[in-house]
């Protein structure tokens, strides 16, 4: 039997232990599964060290890398960004290349701005574009909640024609799959919802003691919560602190008596290993939070706000804390009684999470047969 050929195009490296990075580990082994042999396009838009590109490589069938995209990142208007403005005309030839030797029916890009790639191309297989998260006017989110825009955003405008240039484009939540089909008319092209989920270790293992946990990135974002967080803790009668892991814990080392900074991990078991709770203190962030999805699938605790819960439906209120106030308290009267109470709530939500993203593959699949 004839196997099946796909280009997946990438700003990042599938071994990141950023949410973004999960997401193109999910869609390669996704598409694997279906079949698929993976012609792997990175463009790096970040310092990459070599044993990061070792593991890609074993990871697909080919690697295809290209240094430096990151230098290419630019602004042509004072306004927002136009979704060309990061994308890398190496790209469109490295492609061409290997349509030329291979027969490829799939093309996957990751990020708006990859789209232009699609218009480069007279491909005519499947089309795919990953859009990861919503940017059009996504600098409001930042400005409502006075911080100043950051990344990547553009308008609404640009960001349709972006997602017409494709076929298929995939919506990571439900939210965000309604706000596609509103910006398209449907007629250049299918908007489908696909989350991802995350395979629970057989030994995944325990903390020994009960602690409030946070993994994540030193985005500004990321930066301002859990300063807000940590300052409501500050002003708690008992005294809690909140465990950080990873580059936001680097940054914020000694910035609050209810902080402990534990530096970077190797991997989400060490993570997990030495916490009993997780927490996502998420403000105003679009798209769906990975690291939410990464512990109710692995049958992990956690406690949210309703924005770090985007995309998952729960009906417990530990999960749709509306501000960083009701997550504190909960936190300063949190007892041991209260633990069975969140594993058993997580070992619910993530199920029928996970029953959802399943069928969504089913359906996915469908769509390229």
């Amino acid at each position: 039997m004839k196997s099946l050929e796909a280009i997946v195009v990438s700003p990042v490296s599938p071994f990141g232990l950023q949410g973004n990075s999960v997401r193109v580990r999910y869609q390669v082994a996704l598409l694997r599964k279906m079949g698929y042999r993976i012609h792997f396009i990175f463009a790096n838009q970040d310092a990459i060290d070599k044993s990061t590109l070792i593991k890609t490589s074993q990871f697909v069938d080919k690697l295809y890398f290209i240094e430096d995209s990151h230098r290419l990142k630019r602004r042509s208007s004072r306004r927002a960004y136009h979704p060309d403005d990061w994308y890398d005309g190496r790209i469109s030839i490295v492609t061409e290349r290997i349509l030329a030797r291979h027969d490829v029916s799939l093309i996957l890009a990751n990020y708006i701005w990859n789209s232009r790639l699609f218009d480069d191309l007279d491909f005519r297989g499947h089309k795919l574009l990953d859009t990861h998260d919503r940017f059009g006017n996504r600098e409001q989110n930042f400005r409502e909640q006075k911080e100043l825009p950051e990344w990547f955003f553009c308008s609404e405008e640009d960001e349709k024609s972006a997602i017409e240039r494709s076929d298929i484009t995939i919506a990571i939540t439900d939210v965000e799959e309604r706000y596609f089909r509103d910006l398209s008319d449907g007629a250049r092209t299918r908007v489908f919802c696909l989350g991802l989920r995350f395979a629970k270790p057989k030994n995944l293992p325990k903390a020994k003691k009960f602690r409030f946990g946070y993994l994540g990135s030193a985005n500004p974002t990321n930066l301002q919560s859990i300063k807000d967080l940590s300052k409501k803790l500050e002003r708690s009668a008992t005294p809690i602190q909140l465990h950080l892991y990873g580059p936001i814990s680097n940054k914020l080392e000694g910035s609050s008596s209810a902080i402990v900074c534990n530096g970077s991990v190797k991997n989400i078991s060490e993570f997990y290993s030495n916490i009993g709770c997780s927490l996502n203190a998420d403000k105003h962030g679009t798209g769906l939070k990975i690291k939410s999805v990464e512990a109710i699938c692995l049958g992990v605790p956690i406690i949210s706000t309703a924005s770090g819960f985007s995309g998952i439906e729960s009906p417990y209120s530990f999960h749709q804390f509306s501000t960083l106030d009701e997550m504190a308290e909960y936190i300063s009267d949190f007892n041991k009684a209260l633990i069975d109470e969140l594993t058993q709530a997580t070992e619910i939500v993530g199920t029928e999470y996970v029953s959802k993203v399943i069928e969504m593959e089913k359906e996915l699949e469908k769509l390229l047969n």
